[in-house]
């Protein structure tokens, strides 16, 4: 029996071969590789033409040099910039013109000075020992009819404007509670503001009064006058700065204030806290801080402070 003849198989082998595999991938890729450039060509296109400034050269920096001393030349002119078209020579000012008859030495109504030793010349010589840049000496003729008064500087005690004023005084009556009475009269007589605070013994007396007042500082001489006719003996007076002033009353009254609270302690042992001793004592305290307080609230070198102690005080 015959086979049959086998070219059709050989010819169905041959349709796959491995050539005709890689000739198909090759034009695939190429297909591929046209499309992304064009694709790459059309964005660079549109960057340029919608970004124009990624693509333009950065400028190079300036630098602008000034001269700190640019030196004038004859020919610079100082004029203001006529409209386009117009330029007028006439009114062209230049730096370098300087009248005529016109110098840069003093002027014709002052005295010129000797280059050697400073005096004024044609006028009264200066004294031995004199030098340049010190003060004429009283009695030294300067030009245009001036005199020297020797004074140099400002004063050398000037006036202490800004003190403030503490004036302080004592009264050893026998009788402190009308001491107090007349001496309060007084100093309202003089436009004082007055605060008073009686001290208690132990029995409860009234041993000595503190009064504190507050008066203007042009008020100073007439209070101490009332004072005086008040019986206030020694009043003295101090200035200096207006904090020290509040702490010179502080120390004063401090200790007031102090033994009105031990006498109040004292007395809350014996009564209860509304009896009229305690009250009385209380009352006192308070008045006494009011004083304190107004004296170291004058602030101003304007109010003058004052500090009575009638008594035992």
């Amino acid at each position: 029996m015959e086979r049959e003849p086998l070219e059709p198989a050989v010819l169905a082998v041959e349709l796959f071969k491995e050539e005709n595999y890689y000739r198909r991938r090759s034009m695939t890729m190429g297909v591929v590789a046209v499309c992304c450039s064009l694709l790459g060509a059309v964005a660079v296109l549109a960057a340029v033409k919608f970004a124009p400034e990624w693509f333009a050269k950065p400028e190079a920096e300036k630098l602008v040099v000034i001269p700190l001393n640019k030196p004038t030349t004859p020919a610079q002119s100082l004029y203001t910039e006529p409209p386009a078209g117009v330029l007028d020579p006439e009114k062209v000012v230049s730096k370098t013109d300087v009248p005529k008859g016109t110098t840069s030495g003093p002027p014709s109504d002052s005295s010129p000075l000797n280059p050697f030793s400073g005096a004024i010349i044609g006028q009264t010589p200066m004294p031995d020992g004199w030098k340049p840049g010190d003060p004429p000496p009283p009695g030294t003729e300067l030009p245009n009819g001036q005199s020297p008064t020797g004074q140099v500087g400002p004063p050398s005690n000037p006036p202490k404007s800004s003190d403030a004023i503490l004036v302080t005084g004592r009264a050893s009556g026998p009788d402190p509670e009308g001491d107090a009475t007349a001496i309060t009269s007084a100093l309202q007589g003089a436009g004082a503001s007055v605060r008073t605070a009686q001290h208690y013994n132990l029995s409860g007396s009234v041993i000595g009064v503190q009064i504190v007042a507050t008066v203007p500082a042009s008020s100073v001489s007439s209070v101490l006058s009332r004072l005086s006719s008040a019986g206030v003996g020694g009043a003295d007076r101090w200035d200096g700065s207006v904090s020290e002033r509040a702490d010179r009353v502080s120390g004063m009254i401090s200790g007031r204030i102090r033994d009105l609270r031990a006498k109040e302690a004292e007395l809350k042992e014996k009564y209860e806290d509304d009896a009229t001793e305690v009250v009385v004592v209380r009352e006192e305290i308070q008045k006494l801080t009011q004083g304190l307080g107004m004296a170291r609230s004058a602030k101003s070198a304007g109010v003058a402070v004052i500090v009575i102690g009638i008594g035992s005080l």
